[in-house]
C-alpha cells in the first residue's frame, strides 16, 4: 500500500514515502462468509486501511522493523453480517493496533 499516493494537500517540498504493509493473515472466527462475501470484506478492509494511512499518516510504521504479531482491539458483529462494513471495522481495529502496539 502506498500511504502517500495522490495526497493533494502535501507540499511539493515534502518527501514522499512509500509504505508497504503486508498482512499475511486475518482470522475471523464464527462468521460464515461465502467466497463473494469474503472478497467484499477483503476489498473493504484494504480500502479503509489505505484511507486511514493516507488521512492520518503512517509515521509510526516508518520507525522500522517488522511486527511478528499484533492483536487488534475487539469489534462487535451483528446479524445480518454486512461484509463491507465488517471489513471497514476490521481495518479501523488493525490501524489502531498498528498505531498503538501492545
Amino acid at each position: 500500500m502506498n500511504a502517500d499516493d495522490a495526497a493533494p494537500s502535501k507540499s511539493k517540498n515534502q518527501a514522499s514515502r512509500d509504505v508497504t504493509l503486508h498482512i499475511e493473515r486475518v482470522v475471523i472466527d464464527g462468521v460464515p462468509l461465502t467466497g463473494a462475501q469474503a472478497a467484499q470484506l477483503r476489498a473493504a478492509l484494504q480500502g479503509e486501511l489505505t484511507n486511514l494511512l493516507e488521512r492520518d499518516g503512517a509515521g509510526f510504521l516508518l520507525q522500522g522493523g517488522a511486527m511478528p504479531r499484533s492483536t487488534a482491539p475487539a469489534i462487535q458483529v451483528f446479524a445480518p453480517v454486512r461484509p463491507a462494513e465488517l471489513g471497514r471495522q476490521i481495518a479501523r481495529s488493525v490501524y489502531a493496533s498498528l498505531s498503538n502496539p501492545r
